[in-house]
């Protein structure tokens, strides 16, 4: 509807004769500028939505729920600041980049700090003595005390996804694209990743 709009309003302003229908172009342009803060406000409600989705991620995940008070609040307060930015964001390329950042960048980092704020379970068994951490080294920690290293997360759209043809023609171009597709997923994962989809 905008395109064709925008199309009446570049003839009207092409016309030769325009001083003669400034009333009609008057009212092209107002209806093009009323298509296109619809458009808008539909993006920056889809944008708001997809914070809020984002939002809701976060809540569910055990980083969110095993992170300090004061982390969630970091977290909350983070992802305000996104979304009041979203409601003044006045162009749409601006606003879907600001989704892809937030989808692609800022989510892993959140889940990351979510994750660094939780408070380490105790390594000593029950009745030792407590070793001050200064002093311990994984070394000194039986392998089956050792605390796992937490994963990193990562968005799935950071994993290289593999070239294995130009194109998928075939059942077996599909199976064989996959396999590869799963290797990757498996090596980021032993390699300490946790792939956020």
């Amino acid at each position: 509807m905008a395109a064709s709009l925008y199309q009446s309003a570049e003839q009207l302003a092409n016309d030769p004769d325009i001083f003669r229908k400034t009333n009609k172009f008057k009212t092209a342009i107002d209806d093009l500028r009323e298509a296109t803060d619809a458009t808008i406000q539909t993006e920056r409600v889809n944008a708001l939505k997809d914070v809020e989705d984002i939002r809701a991620r976060i809540h569910d995940s055990t980083e969110y729920q095993h992170a300090t008070q004061a982390a969630q609040a970091k977290v909350e307060t983070e992802l305000d600041q996104v979304a009041e930015r979203m409601q003044h964001i006045p162009f749409i390329y601006k606003m879907r980049e600001s989704v892809h950042e937030l989808s692609e960048r800022t989510y892993p980092q959140l889940i990351n700090a979510l994750a660094a704020s939780a408070p380490r379970p105790k390594t000593a068994l029950a009745g030792e003595a407590q070793v001050p951490t200064a002093m311990t080294t994984d070394a000194d920690i039986p392998e089956s005390r050792q605390e796992e290293t937490p994963r990193v997360a990562v968005s799935f759209a950071t994993i290289s996804r593999p070239h294995t043809k130009d194109a998928l023609e075939t059942k077996d171009d599909v199976d064989d694209f996959l396999d590869a597709y799963r290797r990757e997923l498996i090596a980021a994962i032993e390699n300490g990743k946790k792939i956020l989809l």
